[in-house]
């Protein structure tokens, strides 16, 4: 489950066993990492750069080492759902003038039939009786 969960909010498994080892055992080393999660030191150092470029990961250079450390869950959780907002908040406003620029490039056109306001299911079904009417019935759809 903490896997799946893992998944969902965009962590792939290698991610996952780097941010898992972290968080149980406090700022490591990479060289630590990659002997536990059994990942190649160039590939952890990837990771861990990924994950602090994310806001989920700290660096600290110690002497000669330089150890990193998981933020806590709480603000873990916090960081990924201010991400999600943010990202939701983009689609929105993409949306928003993806809707705007189809407009301008809509069929407007009342000759023949009118303009119909399609919304709902009820406003098609008002549609095809007003066509219908017009057409004088039959089926012209087949």
């Amino acid at each position: 489950m903490l896997s799946n969960l893992l998944q969902t909010v965009g962590f792939n498994p290698s991610e996952q066993s780097v941010l898992l080892h972290l968080l149980k055992r406090g700022a490591t080393t990479a060289t630590l990492i990659s002997k536990v999660a059994r990942l190649k030191r160039p590939t952890v150092y990837a990771i861990l750069e990924s994950l602090i470029a994310r806001d989920l990961v700290v660096k600290q250079r110690r002497k000669d080492t330089t150890y990193f450390a998981a933020l806590s869950p709480e603000m873990i959780s916090k960081v990924l759902t201010k991400r999600a907002e943010r990202e939701f908040d983009d689609i929105k406003t993409s949306a928003h003038l993806l809707e705007t620029q189809l407009e301008d490039i809509a069929f407007k056109s009342n000759q023949d039939f009118g303009v119909f306001d399609i919304r709902s299911m009820d406003s098609i079904d008002t549609v095809y009786a007003s066509l219908e009417s017009a057409l004088g019935g039959g089926d012209y759809c087949s």
